[in-house]
């Protein structure tokens, strides 16, 4: 739990929660495994949705999140960005954006993929 919240009080708080009810040690280190790559997945859709994140502050958000697996990630915000343009309003069209960067899976391309793919909404650096 603790290699799994890279020292964030909040993320150490959110892993207890998770694994509190659970017996045995093997559903405890899948469910700490599963919970930390839905909270970077959150933290790093949140950042795309933030007009005003600058890539110095994305790049950090990306290192924070480097031991997480990429298509889980790729999976958490996708979700979000879902709820996002069915949700309409004002974001909508970034969360367009967002779903057709992450449409296709990182499993070749791994990290090299996410960052990409995050470098081209906040910079705005498409073909």
């Amino acid at each position: 739990m603790i290699e799994n919240s890279d020292g964030s009080a909040r993320k150490a708080l959110v892993l207890l929660n998770q694994i509190i009810d659970l017996d045995n040690d093997e559903d405890k280190l899948e469910a700490i495994k599963a919970t930390t790559a839905e909270v970077q997945g959150t933290i790093i859709a949140k950042a795309l949705f933030n007009p005003h994140t600058k890539w110095f502050a994305m790049s950090k958000v990306l290192k924070e999140s480097a031991n997480e697996d990429p298509e889980a990630i790729r999976w958490m915000v996708l979700g979000y960005a879902k709820a996002v343009l069915l949700g309409g309003g004002k974001l909508s069209g970034r969360a367009y954006l967002v779903i057709s960067s992450f449409e296709d899976h990182f499993y070749d391309s791994k990290w090299g993929g996410l960052v990409a793919r995050c470098y081209e909404i906040v910079v705005g650096a498409r073909d």
